[in-house]
């Protein structure tokens, strides 16, 4: 009986120094498991998808035609049109379709989600 309690701590002391061992290497390790990546802006990277076999001279044109200057705030959807709001209205969410299927909801203060033309432009490599 003794025998069998001892086993028994035993077990339970070697397991513990174990997982506490285990603990603090993957606390340890964490850090550098965890770097903080950069997401790119979802409008650049559609439009660098949309627009990749385009002259600048299109890219300029393409804004151009739409009426929209540099400082025009824009959220694409996955085709490459893209909504924008009046200044000095509420910027109100709106849904697009998004690469991949679905839709997303989407809000023009998120830098995430928006961008100005000119973002955009610089991007793709477009100078005025």
């Amino acid at each position: 009986m003794k025998k069998k309690v001892i086993l028994g701590l035993s077990t339970i002391a070697v397991m513990s120094v174990f997982f506490a061992s285990s603990s603090f290497a993957v606390k340890a390790a964490a850090p550098t498991c965890t770097k903080p990546r950069h997401k790119e802006n979802y409008n650049i990277s559609v439009y660098k998808k949309v627009m990749a076999h385009y002259s600048k001279d299109e890219i300029r044109e393409y804004f151009a035609m739409r009426q929209v200057n540099d400082n025009t705030i824009i959220i694409a959807d996955k085709g490459g049109g893209f909504f924008t709001t009046e200044e000095g209205y509420p910027m109100s969410p709106v849904t697009v379709y998004v690469p991949g299927g679905g839709t997303k909801v989407m809000h023009f203060d998120n830098p995430d989600e928006a961008a100005t033309v000119g973002q955009v432009k610089k991007a793709l490599g477009v100078k005025d």
